[in-house]
C-alpha cells in the first residue's frame, strides 16, 4: 500500500510525505505522527479549506513546502515535542524556518479548530451541565 491507495483527494501534492513513505514504507507515518494513514487523511479533509485558503497567500515570497506536507510536519513535531533543532533536522529544514512555518500553520487552523472543537463543545455541554452529571453518579 502506498499513500496515494486510500487517498482522498489525488489533486493535493504532499512531496515531503510520499519521500518518507516510499523511503521508510507505509507505517512511517504511524510512527512520526501517532495518526494511521486513514487518520491522517481524515485530518486533512477537515482542515484542508481552512489550510488552502490561508497557506502561501500574499505577493511576498511562497513557501515550498504544501499545505498536506506542513500539516504532516506540524503534527509531528507536536508529538516529538523536542527543540525545534531535532524536529527541523528530520525534514532537512533550519530551525528558524521550521519553526516560524509551524507556527504560521497552526495560528492560521486555530480559529476553526477552536471552533469546531472547542467552542461547538462547550455550547452543548455548559458547566452547568457538568455539574448535574457529577451529582447524578
Amino acid at each position: 500500500m502506498t499513500l496515494r491507495d486510500d487517498d482522498t483527494d489525488l489533486d493535493t501534492p504532499a512531496p515531503v510525505l510520499d519521500a518518507f513513505v516510499q523511503a521508510k514504507g507505509p507505517s512511517v507515518e504511524h510512527q512520526m505522527t501517532n495518526f494511521s494513514l486513514t487518520e491522517f487523511n481524515l485530518l486533512w479533509s477537515d482542515l484542508q479549506s481552512t489550510i488552502n485558503r490561508r497557506w502561501n497567500i500574499g505577493s511576498g515570497r511562497k513557501c515550498d513546502v504544501t499545505g498536506r506536507d506542513m500539516l504532516f510536519m506540524t503534527v509531528t513535531s507536536m508529538k516529538h515535542c523536542g527543540s525545534w533543532d531535532v524536529v527541523a533536522t528530520m525534514f532537512s529544514v533550519n530551525s528558524p524556518t521550521f519553526s516560524k512555518r509551524v507556527t504560521t500553520l497552526l495560528t492560521a487552523i486555530l480559529p476553526y479548530l477552536k471552533s469546531k472543537y472547542i467552542d461547538n463543545i462547550a455550547a452543548k455541554w455548559t458547566m452547568w451541565d457538568n455539574q448535574n452529571l457529577r451529582i447524578l453518579y
